[in-house]
């Protein structure tokens, strides 16, 4: 608002300067209104006015291998880091992470590099979310001999997501994550901690 008049208010707004009569606004207690910027619910707000943010972070996971690689490697954890950003539709967000996660067995280690681009939704600020991705993984098998390989990846991941203040989102989450291995696929489920902040 720029002046308060007898009869009259005036506003500015991106396309010019606006005269409304004060007999025709309901709110009557004109003294109380100012000059500063009005807050404004999100629900009202265009969609395509919405500000499309980058987020980079990190993350925390243990998982439980399932099958035959179960019993060689029950136990696999790790962390990494992520890049994201929101789509263009509301509450849809898309990104890359990177992972390094370690599992040991009786007769050696097995150490995994994974490499996935993922596409999610959750529903408000606190709200459950998804993802889906896929990617590759370098799975190094070290004992009596060493044996590496590249193996295609598959993603699922299903939590909870809290948009904290300021302008940073924390996670956690069930992911289930499989590398087509040849002749048995490695399959882990487990539970993933993430945090990010907008960049």
């Amino acid at each position: 608002m720029i002046e308060k008049r007898e009869n009259k208010l005036i506003l500015k707004t991106e396309l010019g300067f606006v005269e409304l009569d004060k007999s025709k606004v309901l709110y009557l207690n004109f003294d109380e209104l100012t000059s500063e910027p009005p807050i404004i619910p999100e629900q009202f707000l265009l969609e395509s006015f919405k500000q499309r943010e980058w987020r980079i972070g990190l993350f925390g996971s243990g998982y439980y291998s399932w099958g035959a690689w179960g019993q060689a490697f029950p136990i696999t954890y790790g962390g990494g880091a992520f890049l994201e950003r929101d789509a263009s539709s509301k509450f849809w967000f898309y990104g890359i992470f990177s992972e390094v996660s370690l599992g040991k067995g009786k007769n050696g280690n097995l150490y995994i590099w994974s490499q996935s681009a993922y596409l999610g939704k959750y529903y408000g600020p606190s709200s459950p979310y998804w993802l889906v991705g896929a990617g590759f993984s370098n799975l190094v098998r070290s004992g009596d001999e060493k044996i590496s390989a590249i193996n295609p990846d598959l993603i699922f991941e299903f939590g909870w997501n809290w948009q904290t203040e300021p302008r940073s989102a924390l996670r956690i989450g069930i992911r289930s994550q499989c590398s087509m291995e040849e002749g048995s696929n490695f399959c882990r489920s487990g539970l993933r901690l993430s945090w990010g902040f907008a960049i």
